[in-house]
């Protein structure tokens, strides 16, 4: 009799298993019943739901006001994230400075970074320390930087290469190729931030270039580079800076240190007119290294430079 009964009417199922006796009385009895597997599940969907801000705040004890909150409020809001997206955010940038959490800051307010994208972005973030962040700033400042630009700029400013898969050899040749000195640092966010229109494109160009220019002529250029400077009658621009650069190369540097410091002393009182304007400042540079191979006296200098205000 029993077994005719359980072949006419089978257990009810959830899940593919057959429901317990228990289940089915509480299923019966108690409308608010729900299964074990029912109940995980409800777990799982919830850590993949939006994460809710304030309660995110609080769960994870972020301090208000504090930088981590500002990234935080944009991750979540803005990116719509999700809560575990947010608790690996809050993890993986507990070991960051200050500075580099404002940069994360600026990418998490830019509308093409994905919530992807910048978890991504902070294994690299932590490989920019306080020597080459002014570079990654300068960079993520410029107009119409997304994922794609960021990730080619990176590749060019570090090292990519791993040890034991390239040798000695060719690892150290790309630590020497990837290394910047601060005035060449100086030089590339200078370029980045005074000139107008430098697009993303150029700037990951310029970078190499900035790397290879010696001392004398980064120190140069920092000094007179400006938001109006021109060479000739044409504003340095993202058309011609490369070609800018690429003149320095062809310029020696000059003996005595001292003897750039009176240069640049004596440039900087000329009228703005000419000392915007590369083409004068490129020439006299010049004009003063081919002089010293001919060791010139100390008036040389002087007379050179009171021809300018003629």
């Amino acid at each position: 009799m029993n077994d005719e009964f359980d072949q006419e009417d089978p257990p009810k199922r959830i899940f593919g298993r057959p429901m317990t006796r228990k289940e089915i009385i509480q299923a019966v009895t108690d409308p608010n019943f729900l299964p074990e597997t029912e109940k995980k599940t409800v777990v799982i969907a919830s850590a993949s739901s939006k994460a809710n801000f304030d309660d995110t705040v609080k769960n994870l004890g972020v301090a208000p006001g504090s930088i981590t909150h500002r990234i935080l409020r944009l991750f979540c809001e803005e990116k719509k994230a999700t809560n575990v997206h947010a608790k690996v955010l809050v993890a993986r940038i507990k070991t960051l400075a200050d500075e580099q959490l404002k940069v994360l800051e600026l990418i998490c307010g830019k509308s093409d970074f994905t919530t992807k994208a910048i978890l991504n972005f902070i294994h690299s973030l932590k490989r920019f320390g306080s020597h080459r962040l002014l570079i990654l700033r300068a960079f993520i400042d410029l107009e119409g930087v997304n994922p794609g630009s960021l990730h080619q700029f990176i590749t060019t400013a570090l090292p990519q290469s791993n040890r034991e898969e390239v040798g000695d050899e060719a690892y150290e040749s790309e630590l020497m190729e990837k290394a910047i000195t601060p005035d060449q640092i100086n030089v590339f966010y200078n370029i980045c931030h005074l000139i107008d229109g430098i697009t993303p494109r150029t700037a990951i160009a310029v970078l190499p270039k900035t790397r290879q220019m010696k001392q004398q002529h980064a120190q140069f250029i920092n000094t007179f580079l400006k938001q109006d400077a021109i060479f000739g009658d044409k504003p340095i621009g993202d058309d011609n800076i490369l070609g800018f650069l690429n003149l320095w190369f062809s310029l020696p540097e000059l003996t005595k240190q001292k003897t750039l410091q009176k240069l640049v002393k004596m440039l900087t009182r000329l009228p703005d007119t000419k000392k915007n304007n590369f083409q004068y400042l490129v020439h006299f540079f010049k004009e003063e290294t081919e002089k010293e191979k001919k060791k010139p006296g100390k008036k040389n200098l002087s007379s050179t430079i009171r021809s300018l205000f003629s």
